[in-house]
């Protein structure tokens, strides 16, 4: 199973040098757009409360995470073999399951909420001093809790609800069906079970070395950029996992 994650790792990054022009560098302007808009709805929404003005804003900064691996799915998908004429169905589908992992984010972004409201003092300060050196040098300054933030949030709602390869899935129903391909993504993710857990263990100390070292943050932007990378491989590369989840009867649009 080790071999299969290194070899998926290796692959997924090999996809990301050949697509650098139309996978990688995309992602990397999108996520910091993404980002940088997150970091402007907290400064627009400083009439309310702390802990719900940080529980919005960390939502937020979820929900462009996941928008930005919906885009880059496709765009993975799409250097490894889609098929031109399914560009724009897969995008629709992608954008659909975005906004239903959006509706996923809000119980996260209330416990933000709740845990903020408890520290109150002990966030409120550094928040502030975070907020301000990003408003003084928007362009210049490393987004780290933003990437921190909706990385986490993000993490947390795919490791919770095992739905990892939910995304490039979705690209592969030909009938556009979204719900049913969640049963399919989590028994895919079952097949390859290691997947999850060197995902995440990939994400903790990127998280915590960027929040104690802010630069650190690009580090996780890197991570999002290939974490669709890494999940549009694992299928390409898992028959096994493919045969077992499907059961022979998957309508497919790439393989």
């Amino acid at each position: 199973m080790i071999n299969l994650i290194l070899a998926t790792l290796r692959d997924a990054t090999l996809l990301l040098l050949r697509g650098l022009l139309v996978v990688t560098l995309p992602l990397i302007a999108a996520t910091l757009l993404a980002l940088q808009g997150a970091g402007y709805a907290y400064a627009e929404l400083r009439e309310l409360d702390f802990p719900l003005r940080l529980a919005l804003t960390a939502w937020l900064t979820g929900v462009a995470v996941a928008g930005v691996i919906a885009l880059g799915t496709l765009l993975a998908a799409a250097q490894n073999g889609l098929p031109r004429t399914h560009y724009l169905s897969g995008l629709w589908r992608l954008m659909r399951l975005w906004a239903v992992q959006a509706l996923w984010l809000i119980p996260g972004a209330l416990l933000v909420a709740a845990v903020v409201a408890l520290l109150d003092d002990a966030v409120r300060d550094p928040v502030a001093e975070y907020a301000g050196l990003r408003a003084a040098a928007p362009w210049t300054t490393a987004p780290a809790l933003e990437i921190a933030s909706g990385l986490v949030l993000h993490t947390a709602m795919l490791t919770i609800s095992a739905t990892w390869l939910w995304p490039p899935v979705v690209l592969l129903r030909s009938d556009g069906r979204i719900r049913e391909g969640r049963p399919i993504a989590r028994r895919m993710l079952q097949r390859i079970a290691s997947l999850e857990w060197f995902l995440v263990i990939m994400l903790i100390p990127v998280l915590a070395i960027s929040l104690l070292y802010p630069p650190a943050g690009l580090l996780g932007l890197m991570l999002i950029v290939l974490c669709p990378a890494v999940t549009v491989v694992a299928i390409q590369r898992s028959s096994d996992a493919f045969r077992h989840a499907t059961s022979g009867r998957f309508p497919i649009v790439w393989r």
